[in-house]
């Protein structure tokens, strides 16, 4: 994916914003720590004492004697930190990316969580408000199992703990097998947050996700479709060639001829690479059937896994409309 001088930089300045962030916490956790337990700058002082002057004894030929002298004193300090109820990892600030240290680049090469940015940057997704979500956040409580889906007669539970084991299995296996999932159910029924809660998870292995609605995607492929500075046949399938392509509320867009048959472009380039798709619609397959080609229809039902929600609308009883 080649990137504008601006674009570029716009990424290299998240990470130094992020080592910065970094930095400043470091320091803010040592500032409470020796307010915490003044004896810890002692014991530091020491240990740097000794080993400046087993580097001493070592260049004049002497035997070093100072390892048993510093890691006695490294005890005192991991016992103190516990006994403070720190833990011994109180210093270890955690990196956004633990992989390449939030520097972009791993032996001279770009890390997955450069190319995430790089989606999110060129494609304007909004993966990056997932960042904090799991399938432990997908709650089962608002899917009642009196709620009765009005075609196949099951309950909505019962449903959506198939939809949240099979989540579970597709991020799993996600490495070794190739899924994609099509996720149908009637508007605020948690399709969107189960959505992003898959995404979140991937992302958090180090995977590349791209989010988009539906109107989104339509708005790029028709960019893309009557752009002047059009790039090589084929260009379009090959923006997407991230792991994980969500695509949210399909049905909702305005779509004509030219972009079903750009989006059926995508999805069989993308079956092809064996590159998964996450797919959220409030349209069943009878409703998919009569918004786009036969042949995309085929592969949904070839290659995904349709799962299903039901219930009441989730966003009304959080507000306590129902």
């Amino acid at each position: 994916m080649s990137l504008s001088n601006e674009q570029y930089n716009q990424i290299m300045h998240i990470y130094d914003e992020r080592q910065l962030f970094r930095q400043r916490e470091l320091e803010k956790r040592r500032r409470l720590l020796l307010a915490k337990i003044p004896r810890i700058r002692e014991i530091e002082d020491e240990i740097r004492r000794e080993a400046v002057a087993e580097v001493g004894r070592r260049l004049a030929g002497n035997k070093g004697g100072a390892a048993g002298q510093i890691a006695q004193l490294s005890a005192e300090k991991a016992s103190l930190m516990r006994e403070a109820g720190l833990g011994e990892d109180y210093l270890d600030v955690p990196y956004a990316c633990s992989d390449c240290k939030d520097t972009g680049f791993i032996d001279g090469r770009r890390c997955h969580c450069f190319t995430q940015l790089s989606l999110e940057l060129v494609y304007d997704s909004h993966t990056d408000t997932i960042s904090d979500l799991s399938l432990d956040d997908f709650s089962l409580d608002y899917y009642p199992a009196a709620f009765l889906d009005k075609r196949t007669g099951r309950p909505a539970r019962e449903l959506a703990e198939q939809a949240l084991r099979q989540a579970g299995v597709f991020v799993s296996r996600f490495d070794d097998s190739f899924d994609n999932i099509l996720l149908m159910g009637g508007t605020g029924t948690g399709k969107t947050h189960l959505s992003e809660c898959i995404g979140s998870e991937l992302k958090r292995t180090g995977h590349t996700v791209v989010y988009l609605t539906a109107f989104e995607l339509f708005s790029v492929m028709k960019q893309e479709a009557f752009s002047r500075e059009r790039t090589r046949a084929g260009e379009f399938t090959r923006m997407f060639s991230c792991d994980l392509l969500i695509i949210d509320d399909l049905g909702t867009e305005f779509s004509n001829t030219m972009t079903n048959s750009q989006l059926f472009e995508l999805i069989n380039e993308r079956i092809r690479r064996r590159a998964s798709t996450l797919i959220s619609t409030n349209l069943d397959i009878e409703g998919l059937s009569e918004s786009y080609t036969e042949r995309l229809v085929s592969r949904f039902v070839e290659y995904y896994t349709a799962l299903t929600l039901v219930g009441p609308d989730i966003r009304m009883l959080k507000k306590g409309i129902q």
